[in-house]
């Protein structure tokens, strides 16, 4: 059945009484609004969801115009009005914040579109099953009450068994009942259900093309739905050059804005002949007023328009199941409707067994639908078992673990044992749903399915099979440099620069669309602009540029808004031309799109000033603070970021980081006044299980704080790369400044713990290692153990040094020699020596708690955290102009003869021959005075510089470069990349040996494999010149 929603929200034909009509999606509820706003049914009515004020003035001509109906942005702690015939539209989230009392008072509860809450499963579970416990605990604990709970919907799912079963466990299953409403329609859509025998990613879409394009030729205005927002804007240019120019393609989708959007929120495509979609389009919207006005279908007029739908199921992000097919047709109210659906490929190799024709379990999955938990009921052998989906068990977890922390006195025992309650009946009903869905996923998917259930809704289903037709024209314009140019070129035009100046004052924000005066896809033109309307109190400017680029466009202003709040215009200006460099990097990041860029520019500011990742911040100071320990921790400050690489896998700094947690917990529970301290204590005993939480959690924020890579090993055992935490640095203002003090901060005071014990308590490390080494190796021994000197000597020296690293790394040589362990002693003493290190955990420990403590009183007292202000900003002398100097040699501070000595050196090449002559195109060339041809000649050398241009070697071969470097850096400063991280030292290999160094690294452009530290150039030496050199050279040696 169609129509549901707007007749259950009319009053003139809804069910006497007070109804709350509960949608899925946002786009629901902003058609209603719409319709609402425009007709003539005057009946109370208030909607409410999160953005219902921007909605409301998208609706409003003037700012004085009446609001036509009531609305909230949440219902959460706010009284619904008592109005008698009241209809309230709202989203299924917000019955959570309405109360058991308020719902009583409702005559119906509606659940539009309810098979939302088993597709949904996938991306809000949590939700889903909250709102289906909050409905099953009203109706047990308001068994008076006399309000109806509908679930409302033309294709339901398996939630109606859920619900029923639920129902039944509380014996209230007699107030269940089930009502089907069959309808009888003047039109009846077409479904052909194709089989495209490809898996080829270019032919599908080709197809999907050529589809579009028979339906746009006959006059169907059609939706394609593209489950892809990213791509979606290529795709529009991919239509436009392979069919027409000038077919008109819109984008709908959650968050999309613009003149599609507003067209589809009215009932109708407009002036878009094709509208590239997601699933939002599914449920719930009315297309019913293309080519009619709004007075003609109030008057009754029905929509002469005729729609096609296109579906590919052979990509990955079009799963659309045939229930959601389904529902797509139905948005075409006139029921004049094409569809076609392409399938996938059903005959595919089976890999497994090479003597099947085909994958029997794959062909059987795409034409029935079978699965192993549907198998006995499809099956020919009616004995086979059903298997059941396992339940999967409530996540364990210590409940309100942060509030503990944060204010243990303000814990009550009743908090806890309701939050396990709810959890328990959540995770309960998400297994009921997923065990039932299981089911009946594979076959809603299947060419059994989409024929039983398009048939089943009354439509025509067609199954033919497709052919695969010369291939369109191919796009081979690069299209991420197509919307970089855009980018450029809107940053260049005068018109645009005045716009983004002048939208900090509030009158003059501003969104851009296309004129539609360029229609070439591939153009990257861009200006004319010129203020057309004024919507929400933004102006609309329209610009000649092509339409697909209009999302790029509107992303840039937004964020270019953002930009002007921190800096001034001129300064925007400058950090954003900068960011869309390709000879600058300004972040430590990989991508190319400029948008991309930009958008992550301001990432780690907005998260640091927040102060909502507290653990991971706290983290980063405590390896900053162990940077110039000599444990591992390698700091590195480059203008544009800072990086920390822990390159001590002997030491696991965030076990010690999660001990310290653990002991804070414990010590703010001991400490509090709360009457419930023992319980505390129990609920939060299981180490392992808080060590957990607070491990994930720690990676998560360093993630959104950082550019974090942990640590990784490769198949054979070996570690591949180190842990790197990279934080991109940015300019500073005074208004970020501020910002960074502008918090509420209300947490119980941590264990006192200062800087100064933890130096304490390092010194007193190293002196236990120093009498441990001196008890363990004694004159006597090392008198009679000649051998054991030189152990002795380096160890002092490592201890003397307090270098952790050194020691541990020799300590671990030693006992991994076979023939220093076979000498007396040795591993005995060497064994012992490795268990004292981890006496180093006790100053860890100390030093965590101090880090822990020095942050509260920071931000308890709001003192300014120079960790932050160093870490995320650059410098303050820092300028952009010099970005491009950086790690980068002048060759014109290198001497000539520096270089000509090296290579006397290192090459033996083109200096011991008594007449040298060289290969050149025109045959071999003797190198001499009297030949002029010689003077002209030069050949490349290499130059190896370290990061501040000192030159350290110069050969001739490339290979005997590299050897150099390998081993150089080895024994030296470790190699670093343009990325940050630090790889793995390990003697000839990786990166360390010279042939992988050759050719995984020497030429190669990727930052994660290009040294920041040193740099080999090339240096073309004038043959004739170093000939004359060497010559000198040799005689003198003589």
């Amino acid at each position: 059945m169609t129509g549901k929603n707007s007749i259950t929200g009319n009053s003139k034909f809804k069910m006497p009484g007070r109804i709350l009509l509960c949608s899925p999606y946002t786009s629901i509820l902003n058609q209603a609004a719409y319709d609402a706003w425009h007709s003539n049914d005057n009946g109370p009515k208030l909607f409410s969801h999160s953005k219902i004020e921007e909605v409301i003035g998208n609706l409003k001509k003037t700012d004085d115009e009446t609001i036509r109906f009531d609305y909230e942005k949440t219902f959460k702690g706010k009284n619904i009005p008592n109005d008698s015939e009241l209809v309230i539209h709202t989203t299924y989230n917000q019955i959570l914040n309405i109360s058991y009392e308020e719902l009583a008072t409702q005559d119906y509860i509606t659940i539009d579109e309810c098979h939302s809450l088993s597709d949904g499963i996938d991306y809000r579970a949590t939700l889903i099953a909250e709102v289906i416990s909050y409905l099953i605990e009203f109706v047990r604990r308001k068994v008076d009450a006399t309000t109806k709970i509908i679930f409302m919907s033309g294709t339901p799912n398996v939630e109606t068994h859920v619900v029923q079963d639920l129902l039944q466990e509380y014996e209230l299953d007699h107030l269940y009942q089930r009502v089907i409403v069959n309808k009888k329609y003047k039109n009846q859509p077409i479904v052909n259900i194709r089989h495209l025998d490809t898996n080829n990613g270019e032919q599908r879409s080709n197809a999907v093309i050529e589809q579009i394009h028979k339906y746009y030729k006959r006059g169907r205005k059609v939706v394609h739905i593209f489950n892809y927002k990213e791509k979606m804007d290529k795709y529009v240019r991919e239509i436009q050059s392979k069919l027409d120019a000038d077919i008109k393609v819109g984008l709908f989708y959650s968050g999309s804005k613009g003149v599609c959007r507003d067209n589809i929120l009215k009932g109708k495509f407009g002036d878009f002949d094709v509208i590239l979609t997601t699933t939002y389009f599914i449920n719930g919207i009315n297309i019913n007023k293309d080519g009619i006005t709004e007075d003609d279908f109030l008057a009754g007029e029905s929509s002469k328009q005729e729609y096609g739908v296109v579906i590919d199921l052979g990509k990955t992000h079009t799963k659309i199941n045939a229930s959601d097919a389904v529902q797509a047709i139905n948005r075409f109210r006139n029921r004049k409707c094409y569809a076609t659906i392409f399938f996938p490929k059903l005959f595919r190799t089976d890999h497994y067994n090479t003597n099947r024709k085909f994958d029997y379990n794959y062909a059987g999955k795409i034409i029935l639908g079978i699965n192993k938990y549907n198998n006995h009921l499809l099956s020919v052998n009616k004995n086979l078992e059903a298997v059941t989906k396992e339940d999967k068990e409530v996540e364990e977890d210590i409940a309100f673990l942060d509030k503990i922390r944060n204010n243990p006195s303000q814990i009550n025992y009743y908090d806890i044992r309701n939050y396990q309650k709810k959890t328990e009946k959540i995770r309960d009903i998400i297994n009921r749903l997923e065990k039932k869905k299981s089911i009946y996923e594979d076959w809603l998917c299947s060419l059994d399915g989409y024929h039983f259930m398009t048939t089943d809704a009354g439509f025509l289903s067609v199954i033919f099979e497709g052919h695969i037709n010369e291939p369109l024209p191919e796009m081979t314009e690069d299209q991420l440099a197509l919307e970089n140019q855009v980018i450029r070129n809107f940053l260049d035009n005068d018109d645009a620069l005045l716009f983004l100046s002048n939208q900090m004052d509030i009158e003059k924000r501003f969104l851009v669309r296309a004129s539609n005066a360029i229609k070439d896809p591939f153009s990257t033109k861009i200006g004319n602009f010129e203020a057309v309307d004024i919507k929400n109190n933004k102006f609309i400017f329209e610009g000649d540029f092509h339409v697909s680029h209009e999302s790029a466009i509107n992303k840039l202003i937004r964020n270019h808004l953002q930009f002007t709040y921190w800096y001034d215009p001129d300064k925007v200006l400058e950090i954003l031309r900068y960011l869309i460099n390709p000879e600058v990097k300004l972040l430590p990041i990989t991508t190319n799109s400029y948008l991309k860029k930009i958008t992550s520019y301001l990432k780690s500011f907005k998260v640091f000033k927040s102060f909502n990742c507290k653990d991971g911040m706290n983290y980063l100071i405590f390896l900053d603070y162990l940077a110039d320990k000599n444990l591992g921790i390698i700091k590195k400050i480059s203008p544009t970021y800072i990086s920390y690489t822990n390159t001590n896998t002997d030491v696991d700094f965030k076990e010690i980081w999660a001990l310290m947690q653990k002991q804070k917990t414990s010590y703010l529970i001991d400490h509090s006044h709360n009457s419930i301290k023992d319980y505390l204590k129990e609920h939060t005993k299981n180490d392992e299980l808080m060590k957990k939480m607070d491990l994930e959690k720690l990676d998560n924020q360093l993630h959104r704080l950082s550019i974090y890579k942990p640590l990784k090993y490769a198949k054979t055992g070996d570690i591949k790369s180190y842990e790197n935490i990279t934080i991109p640095r940015i300019l500073r203002s005074d208004k970020m400044i501020l910002a960074l003090n502008d918090y509420e901060y209300d947490v119980e005071e941590p264990e006192n713990c200062t800087y100064d014990e933890s130096k304490i308590e390092f010194e007193s490390v190293w002196k236990r290692l120093s009498i441990r080494l001196e008890t363990y190796l004694n004159s006597e021994l090392r008198a009679n153990h000649i051998h054991l000197n030189t152990i002795y000597n380096t160890l002092k020296d490592f201890i003397d040094e307090k270098n952790f690293q050194k020691l541990s790394n020799y300590i671990n040589t030693l006992l991994s020699d076979s023939k220093k362990n076979a000498l007396p002693v040795v591993t005995e003493v060497i064994q012992k020596l490795k268990k004292d290190l981890k006496t180093i955990n006790t100053f860890l420990l100390t030093a965590c708690k101090a880090v822990d403590y020095n942050t509260y009183k920071n931000l308890k007292h709001k003192i300014p955290m120079k960790f932050i202000t160093q870490t995320l900003f650059c410098e303050e002398d820092f300028q952009l102009a010099t970005i491009n100097k950086r790690f980068k040699a002048n060759l014109k501070k290198i001497n000539q003869y520096d270089v000509y000595n090296s290579l006397f050196k290192n090459s033996k090449k083109y200096k011991n021959s008594t007449r040298l002559s060289v290969h050149t195109p025109k045959g071999r060339v003797t190198i001499n005075s009297a030949n002029h041809e010689a003077a002209k000649i030069t050949r490349p050398a290499y130059l190896v510089l370290d990061d501040v241009g000192k030159l350290l070697y110069a050969d001739f071969s490339a290979e005997e470069t590299c050897s150099f470097l390998c081993s150089y850096a080895y024994s030296n400063n470790s190699f670093e990349m343009k990325d940050g991280s630090i790889p793995t030292k390990i003697y000839n290999k990786g990166i360390y040996n010279p042939s992988t160094f050759l050719n995984d690294y020497f030429a190669n452009s990727s930052d994660s494999k290009t040294i920041s530290n040193y740099n080999i150039k090339v240096y073309n030496v004038n043959l004739l010149d170093y000939r004359k050199f060497a010559d000198a050279k040799k005689r003198k040696k003589k």
